[in-house]
């Protein structure tokens, strides 16, 4: 069989290892790119369905190191974060880990991620065991990932509620177990704490926990559902002084009437009692002309 056009010689389809440090500097441009793309995007005979509760671990951890980091790029440091994706390493079979994050790299859609292309290992790893094989991730990957220079490497493993952390020391190709300090571990490449809560893995900056994107919603929601009820208060309470105000003005109104009645009553009075004075001086005018003796 005769190798497609753009890939080099020595690839093999049916061995496909990422090249080396050194085959890869010989390549052009076209053939990085063919080889990029002739590397499988999934481990055959290696896949297994671990069910919900690996797939919502996988996914809360993503969501929280996204709402830390800052996704779409609104963070202060570029970073991607991949789950269950190929990754090549020079001269290396690919290996999908559950989880996995770069810094100072593009956050855009890939098929896999292939470090010499992209010029930067990988800084953490998780991996999730629900229930597949504990072996794998606590013995076979702890020496892989360890020689192949990855950082740190956490484990969480659901069924016993327990996470284990490794982490790499400078030279060193064995990672050094990570113990927890008051039930948390502490991961130098992220800045963060992490620790179980339940069957739940949670990342904390200090003592406050990073929120998940269903956390992050009822957030939002608990406070638009706040501001609801705040502006339905304000709203009563601005009806309820229309409502008190409309009655002062219809008491003030009365009361002008009134007034306005007493004062027509007491100009009534008023008139009467001087008609009434009129008629007493003209009954003493003319009492006085009866009264008044005839000249001699």
């Amino acid at each position: 069989m005769s190798t497609p056009k753009h890939l080099p010689a020595w690839y093999d389809a049916g061995n496909p290892i990422a090249p080396t440090a050194t085959q890869w500097a010989t390549l052009t441009e076209s053939e990085r790119r063919a080889v990029c793309a002739a590397l499988p995007i999934e481990v055959e005979h290696d896949f297994m369905s671990e069910g919900d509760a690996h797939a919502r671990a996988v996914l809360e951890s993503a969501e929280m190191l996204t709402n830390h980091f800052g996704g779409g790029g609104s963070g202060p440091r570029r970073f991607y974060l991949g789950k269950s994706l190929m990754v090549y390493y020079p001269g290396e079979a690919g290996f999908a880990p559950d989880l996995f994050l770069v810094f100072d790299v593009e956050d855009h859609d890939r098929n896999s991620y292939v470090v010499s292309a992209e010029g930067r290992p990988l800084d953490f790893v998780l991996e999730v065991i629900s229930e597949g094989d504990a072996k794998k991730d606590l013995v076979r990957n702890v020496a892989r990932y360890a020689r192949l220079g990855i950082p740190e490497y956490f484990v969480l493993d659901l069924n016993r509620r327990r996470l284990h952390g490794f982490r790499l020391p400078p030279g060193s190709t064995v990672y050094q177990p990570l113990l927890p300090q008051l039930g948390r571990f502490t991961s130098d490449v992220l800045g963060l704490h992490l620790g179980m809560e339940g069957r739940r893995l949670r990342f904390y900056v200090g003592e406050a926990a990073v929120p998940t994107a269903r956390e992050v919603r009822e957030r939002i929601q608990a406070s638009l559902d706040e501001t609801a009820e705040s502006l339905r208060l304000e709203a009563q309470r601005a009806e309820t002084e229309a409502q008190r105000a409309e009655t002062e003005a219809q008491r003030a109104e009365t009361e002008a009437q009134r007034a306005e009645t007493e004062a027509q009553r007491a100009e009534t009075e008023a008139q009467r009692a001087a008609e009434a004075m009129q008629r007493v001086a003209e009954l003493e005018r003319r009492l006085a002309q009866l009264t008044r003796p005839e000249p001699a």
